[in-house]
């Protein structure tokens, strides 16, 4: 078991919606920035393709969440975490960091209340494909307002035919980007996460404008590039992305072998 601070759990469950937390949100909340640049043709050609306005907030929520799960497939490109929502479209693939950059814009976008929260993350959930040089890595939950209540989750993060295989390969608690009893699906209305565990959590950080503002004034975060990390992410990230694609054919090969068996 991690170390986990004092009072860690009780103030999960009080501050960051793991047991529904009712706050009002703020402008902030629905505001544009450089990296949650909703209103970059890219994001709203998605935006009209993906959201129904018809529906309530929570289905539309779910519909982008869907979305950003499996349409942007779970993966690493040299820019790292350093990609408004415009460029992980570009990039077609993006791991936690990156993904809740997209999700949190297209909510936004949206006209859906949104919300970066970062936490410490033991770097283990990643053991088998990428090493993070410590035991922790900074990891993003996105917060969204759902009538009046945050709910926070990760499970937009790896898509489903990646977290099939890595779940299936998963010998222990954690590991080729999953933990034990994750999940990808989210009902619009309990958190659910993928990643995020509070046994595994270093500390909070808390809710930051978007990743930009994080790693510019976060104290104490564990990947903030630099010269020597960013060439030395930029060596790594293609063995991990054909590890990362090896494991995915074999969770479409799974889902398929299941759909036949119904």
């Amino acid at each position: 078991m991690l170390t986990i601070r004092p009072t860690q759990l009780l103030t999960w469950c009080l501050v960051i919606s793991i047991c529904g937390s009712i706050e009002v949100s703020r402008a902030d909340d629905l505001a544009e920035t450089a990296y949650l640049n909703f209103s970059h043709p890219l994001v709203v050609e998605v935006l009209s393709d993906v959201d129904r306005p018809q529906l309530s907030p929570r289905a539309r929520a779910r519909l982008i969440h869907d979305y950003v799960r499996d349409a942007i497939p779970f993966g690493f490109s040299k820019p790292f975490y350093d990609m408004s929502a415009s460029d992980v479209l570009r990039a077609g693939r993006g791991f936690s960091n990156n993904k809740a950059t997209l999700f949190v814009a297209l909510l936004r976008g949206a006209g859906i209340p949104a919300r970066h929260r970062f936490v410490s993350l033991s770097s283990g959930v990643l053991t088998g494909l990428l090493g993070t040089g410590g035991p922790y890595l900074d990891h993003s939950l996105v917060e969204v307002s759902i009538d009046g209540r945050w709910v926070a989750l990760d499970s937009f993060v790896l898509d489903r035919a990646f977290y099939t295989g890595a779940q299936a390969l998963l010998g222990s608690d954690l590991g080729f980007g999953v933990r034990k009893g994750g999940s990808v699906d989210w009902d619009g209305v309990s958190p659910a996460f993928s990643q995020y565990h509070p046994d595994y959590v270093e500390f909070e950080f808390g809710v930051f404008t978007d990743i930009g503002t994080f790693y510019a004034t976060a104290d104490g975060v564990n990947n903030r590039l630099g010269f020597a990390t960013t060439i030395a992410y930029a060596l790594v990230i293609g063995d991990a992305n054909e590890k990362i694609a090896s494991i995915r054919t074999y969770g479409q090969q799974l889902l398929k072998e299941r759909e036949h068996e119904q």
